[in-house]
């Protein structure tokens, strides 16, 4: 059995770099552990204190990062730099580093100019250096695996930056938001800051819809500086899900389909299979009044669904497709290589707990035997197996 700790974030009421840790200390983050870690970075005249308040009748943590006034800024070669020399986990420096590149590709979208060329003001200070490494370290101590969150809620109205006003949501959000689900909400004030969207896009993966059930470990309330009228709070949820080997999240998309011609079948799962999807599949149907029909199921990477949805809406007659998100368990999987008429044969191996269950050799290898030599394509696999079965003892 493999366990797994992860972390949900619920960000509809809105997200900041130092929300997100908020609410993390809220759930038990050590503070001590987390300062110990964030005082290898090369920058001084700072501290944190954490905070338990109550605000909207909910009780929370908000965490006050105090630092010395600075008038520099900085660019991305020079936070890389103070991360590398930092005694942060190989794993919290390489997350912090992706997310600050994320944001320095947002940024110089936004600004016409290369990342490198970018100059960070309000993110390239200090309190955000901490904010985005200690969100980083605390994934470590918290020996966090995965990251998850919800749609990302876009605000109304206006806020002031070091490049005078700007509209809501902020065009770095804008950039960082690209391919991920958003809510247009009613809410006026900054409800997502780049920072957090960098931290999210960056590390996490979006979901919207259930995935398999986990027991909650944990869970806490982090409060942000700025008051609105409305609730602003960012709450994480640390849960712990137990698997029996090793696995990944898919997404399954399926739709019925019975008024198409059969011809294009074959094109839609050529182009499906093409656009990244893992596996695609018909499965016979008996429709409404007895039509005959078929259900197309896809699976893939979530981060490949956009793409596949086009393309089913495009090459097919459907109005509507059914999608949800589910835990594939894979067995471990290996390739070794026999030798059987004069010609080498992969074979795939599938194993569970040291045990093989399962033993295949690549059908393109075997039906290349079989033209060459002319012997039946179904005795050869069994040759195959027999040889590597021999080999093994």
């Amino acid at each position: 059995m493999v366990a797994n700790k992860t972390v949900f974030f619920d960000i509809r009421f809105g997200a900041s770099g130092d929300m997100l840790l908020a609410s993390l200390i809220d759930a038990g983050l050590r503070i001590d552990e987390l300062i110990s870690t964030l005082s290898s970075i090369p920058i001084d005249g700072w501290s944190i204190e954490p905070k338990k308040i109550v605000r909207n009748h909910f009780a929370g943590t908000q965490l006050l990062v105090t630092c010395d006034e600075e008038s520099s800024t900085r660019t991305l070669s020079l936070i890389i730099s103070m991360l590398e020399k930092s005694s942060l986990a190989p794993r919290a420096k390489k997350n912090a580093i992706a997310t600050f590149t994320s944001l320095a590709h947002a940024e110089s979208r936004v600004h016409g100019i290369a990342p490198g060329e970018v100059h960070f003001h309000e993110i390239g200070a200090k309190d955000s250096i901490l904010d985005i490494a200690g969100f980083c370290a605390a994934m470590d101590i918290l020996g966090i695996e995965k990251i998850f969150y919800n749609e990302i809620p876009f605000s109304r109205g206006s806020i002031a930056s070091r490049h005078g006003i700007l509209p809501l949501p902020s065009p770095a959000l804008s950039e960082l938001s690209r391919g991920a689900r958003v809510v247009m909400t009613d809410f006026e004030g900054e409800l997502i800051t780049p920072t957090a969207a960098a931290l999210l896009r960056s590390l996490g993966l979006q979901l919207t819809r259930s995935v398999s059930p986990a027991t909650l470990l944990c869970s806490g309330i982090g409060f942000g500086t700025c008051e609105y009228t409305f609730p602003s709070f960012t709450r994480a949820f640390i849960l712990l899900e137990v698997k029996s080997g090793e696995g990944d999240f898919l997404t399954e998309i399926v739709c019925a389909i019975d008024d198409m011609n059969l011809q294009i079948f074959p094109h839609v799962l050529e182009k499906l299979l093409a656009a990244g999807a893992l596996d695609v599949y018909l499965t016979p149907l008996v429709m409404k009044k007895g039509r005959p029909g078929f259900l197309l199921t896809a699976l893939c990477n979530p981060s490949d669904e956009d793409a596949l949805k086009r393309i089913i809406f495009r090459e097919t007659t459907t109005i509507g497709v059914r999608i949800q998100t589910m835990w594939r368990e894979k067995l471990e999987r290996s390739t070794e290589e026999i030798t059987i008429e004069g010609h080498i044969v992969r074979m795939k191996i599938s194993r569970h707990s040291d045990y093989i269950t399962n033993i295949k050799p690549e059908y393109e290898d075997i039906k290349k035997i079989a033209d060459a030599t002319g012997k039946p394509l179904r005795e050869l696999m069994e040759q195959a197996i027999k040889v590597y079965e021999g080999e093994r003892k």
